[in-house]
């Protein structure tokens, strides 16, 4: 869902919060000529072409944020919104967007996809990685059940409106769903190693886990049936 706005939100931000670097975007201004009016309805990514069907202000206050304006607003009026700097969520600390869309990511995203002018500030720098968390995800603060809590888009919760494969948190041109950093490898029963949800339970415990080579390769651990016809005890 989300090579959003943002992704050219913290475009060439260096640190975010540091007195007196000037950054080619401090304000959503810079990114709105390309992302367009952050509160026009109907907005369609950039990198799909899928309708979001709501604004990106409304997916990200109502749908991610719970209502919380103070994650990413500055002062009373609410406006300019700054990309690095903000009130503060509840529980979060104030650096609006790029609390969730890390600035370096997004810079070495950009600079990787050609967008003029990163590729020619930031065409040198590297890819970082899935982790450590973008600082919201490892810190939801309060009263946000919907923000995400892990940059590789499992169970889907980086996916807000249209269909995706998730953000591209670190700048290597690939999004989670094609990442090599987030392809968790497919178990193999009784390799001795008890891998997400395998339940395999044999009482053998010699091997750490109780997942022994009684469950055999052509039969599924887990999957609710005990095929003693092949030896498993899972």
């Amino acid at each position: 869902m989300k090579r959003l706005v943002l992704f050219l939100s913290s475009l060439a931000l260096g640190v975010a919060g540091v007195a007196g670097v000037a950054h080619a975007y401090e304000t959503y201004t810079g990114c709105a000529s390309c992302h367009g009016d952050y509160r026009d309805s109907g907005y369609s990514s950039l990198a799909n072409a899928q309708s979001w069907g709501n604004s990106l202000h409304n997916v990200h206050r109502n749908d991610m944020l719970s209502g919380d304006c103070d994650v990413c607003h500055t002062g009373s009026s609410k406006t300019p919104v700054y990309l690095a700097s903000s009130n503060g969520g509840n529980g979060l600390q104030g650096i609006s967007c790029t609390g969730c869309h890390v600035a370096q990511g997004l810079r070495v995203h950009h600079a990787t996809s050609g967008v003029a002018p990163c590729a020619t500030c930031h065409g040198a720098e590297t890819a970082t990685s899935e982790d450590p968390l973008p600082p919201y995800y490892a810190n939801p603060g309060t009263g946000h059940p919907a923000m995400p809590t892990d940059s590789c888009n499992v169970g889907g919760s980086e996916d807000f409106a249209a269909t995706s494969d998730g953000l591209d948190n670190d700048g290597d041109g690939l999004y989670d769903g094609a990442d090599p950093d987030c392809q968790v490898a497919t178990p193999v029963c009784g390799d001795g190693t008890l891998d997400a949800g395998e339940v395999c339970d044999d009482g053998n415990t010699a091997d750490g886990d109780g997942c022994s080579a009684d469950c055999l390769s052509d039969e599924t651990c887990g999957n609710g049936v005990v095929d003693t016809a092949v030896g498993e005890a899972c």
